[in-house]
């Protein structure tokens, strides 16, 4: 559940020009340094070649632009 909801708060940072409060109010309440928190560890993941997330995201994201 936590690995869906950082992929799906880092996506919402890239697609939309909502704040990071505004975002983590959507997903639970959650604050704003759970979002950036988020962002983090999945810019962090993808700039270190996890594979792993590399897929998801680009799953996800050819779902978000069909």
């Amino acid at each position: 559940v936590v690995r869906a909801r950082q992929a799906a708060m880092y996506l919402s940072r890239e697609y939309t020009k909502e704040t990071l409060g505004a975002i983590g109010r959507y997903y639970g309440r959650r604050n704003h340094t759970t979002v950036r928190n988020a962002v983090g560890r999945v810019s962090g993941a993808l700039s270190q070649g996890e594979r792993g997330w590399q897929v998801d995201l680009e799953a996800l994201r050819a779902k978000l632009e069909s």
